[in-house]
């Protein structure tokens, strides 16, 4: 594909990515972004979830809402 390559190491395996980003930017800034939110969401995963009504009950005690 125009503007990509692949970066390899001395067995052949794949190891990285060069995007030309002058063909490819706004592809490339879109995946990116959903990229960041994957690991974001990744990172995540094992913090303790609340329920709405948790947090709907703390967002009333601190006053943010009604």
């Amino acid at each position: 594909m125009k503007g990509i390559s692949f970066v390899t190491n001395t067995k052949g395996e794949k190891v990285g990515l060069m995007i030309d980003l002058k063909d490819h930017d706004k592809a490339i800034n879109e995946y990116l972004e959903d990229l960041f939110d994957l690991i974001d969401i990744n990172s995540r995963k094992d913090e303790e979830t609340l329920s709405w009504d948790e947090v709907k009950e703390s967002l009333q005690e601190e006053g943010t809402i009604d």
